[in-house]
């Protein structure tokens, strides 16, 4: 299933649906995923390909441009918000906005709050992804955090949660943090 829509110079993004691992965009995206994210913060490959066939709340999208593959974009829809877990943009199309707008459009299709997880801000690198995030409305919150491990890992990532809508995520904070270990990390 494709959503499409036009960017800056007429260039076509669309978010194109991927259900498993026999997609014709799923070894794109796992390529990306892989290289785009520590071992901590993804899942293996059975693991991913087991959350595409299994879990109808994760929502796993290639970002085509032009008919080509151009990055990823996994979420997770939930009864009170949406969590963001992977954005990606391959190298060589990053800083052409493809991330933005991609954002963009996720935000205009939604009417909930949104989180997301990011890197602690140890490095300019990963100041800069916060900086991303806040370019498009969200704000870190105050509340400590931590990454449960993906499948066989042993030890919690230290992270940080974004929220488009703090005021909720405040109040929720709780809540939210234990559907994502219950939901998406199945950590209890």
């Amino acid at each position: 299933m494709y959503y499409s829509f036009m960017i800056a110079f007429n260039i076509m993004l669309s978010f194109y649906r991927i259900g498993n691992s026999k997609d014709i965009h799923f070894e794109d995206l796992f390529n990306l995923y892989r290289n785009a994210f520590p071992f901590a913060e993804r899942r293996s490959r059975d693991g991913l390909i087991q959350i595409l066939e299994t879990e109808d709340r994760f929502c796993a999208y290639a970002l085509i441009q032009n008919h080509n593959f151009a990055g990823l974009f996994h979420f997770w829809t939930f009864e009170t918000f949406y969590y963001i877990e992977h954005l990606a943009v391959v190298p060589h199309l990053r800083n052409q906005k493809i991330g933005t707008q991609a954002m963009k459009f996720f935000m205009e299709q939604i009417q909930l709050p949104v989180v997301l997880e990011v890197e602690l801000p140890t490095s300019q690198k990963k100041r800069k992804r916060i900086e991303f995030y806040q370019h498009q409305g969200f704000e870190p919150l105050a509340q400590f955090y931590e990454q449960p491990p993906y499948e066989n890992q042993k030890k919690f990532t230290p992270l940080k949660l974004m929220s488009s809508n703090p005021e909720f995520t405040d109040t929720h904070f709780e809540f939210i943090r234990d559907t994502l270990y219950r939901k998406v990390y199945q950590s209890y």
